[in-house]
């Protein structure tokens, strides 16, 4: 066979295989969508989505809050007794990142809950609102983190945590939001338990020498994280704890 005509039958024998694989690959699909409308038939009006169904979905991200309240006790005063024995600047900044990355898991985790979830017309505008305050915690906490992980020494350290003082109006505004509109979300579903306060932390004296920023990424915080204990660094005013 001349060699302009083999070229000419391997591009044709090519392109065939080609619309052969592609031809499958389409099927599949095709298949797959198929399945997926028989599995999971389409919603006629997603706009009529049910409100008890909704309620009820709310009442778990409630449920889920209030354990994570519990789980942040229990981290706190792991976090007390990490910082009782902390006496350099890289240790008390691991104790007190390994802390608010806990929160900041919790937080995005039954935020992402919240937001997966098809709100009906009535309480659309009140949903995004609650969302868009919890959202705005999370980002605080993860500034936070940001700058404890940068920490270096102790005036760093104490720097990042005057970063979260600041900012604690807001995180309790939002918080109260938060709380607020799960509340109304979920009507008689949610029931969220009151904030626990935790005694307040003494952040020890350290030496100054310095410290490799942290390895492990920030994490992020809940709406039970909103009224966290607090830190008083030894020798300075009071500060909050994560």
């Amino acid at each position: 066979m001349p060699r302009r005509r083999r070229r000419r039958h391997s591009i044709t024998r090519s392109a065939g295989v080609w619309l052969a694989t592609l031809s499958t690959v389409v099927g599949i699909a095709t298949g797959m969508f198929a399945l997926r409308d028989q599995v999971f038939p389409r919603e006629s009006g997603r706009a009529e989505a049910s409100l008890p169904a909704y309620q009820e979905s709310v009442g778990e991200v409630c449920s889920d809050v209030n354990e994570a309240e519990r789980a942040r006790v229990r981290d706190a005063r792991r976090l007390a007794r990490r910082l009782r024995v902390a006496r350099t600047a890289v240790a008390q900044r691991d104790a007190l990142l390994d802390s608010v990355r806990l929160g900041i898991a919790a937080g995005g985790h039954q935020l992402g809950l919240l937001e997966g979830l098809d709100a009906p017309p009535e309480l659309a505008e009140l949903h995004r609102a609650t969302a868009t305050a919890w959202s705005r915690n999370i980002a605080l906490l993860r500034e936070y983190a940001h700058r404890l992980d940068a920490t270096r020494d102790r005036r760093q350290l104490l720097g990042a945590i005057e970063i979260l003082s600041r900012n604690r109006p807001a995180l309790g505004r939002n918080g109260v939001t938060v709380r607020a509109g799960l509340a109304r979300l979920g009507g008689g579903r949610c029931r969220l338990d009151p904030p626990i306060v935790e005694r307040t932390i003494t952040l020890p004296g350290s030496g100054h020498g310095a410290v490799t920023p942290a390895v492990n990424p920030a994490r992020t915080a809940s709406p039970g994280s909103i009224a966290p204990g607090r830190l008083r660094p030894r020798g300075g005013g009071t500060l909050p704890a994560p």
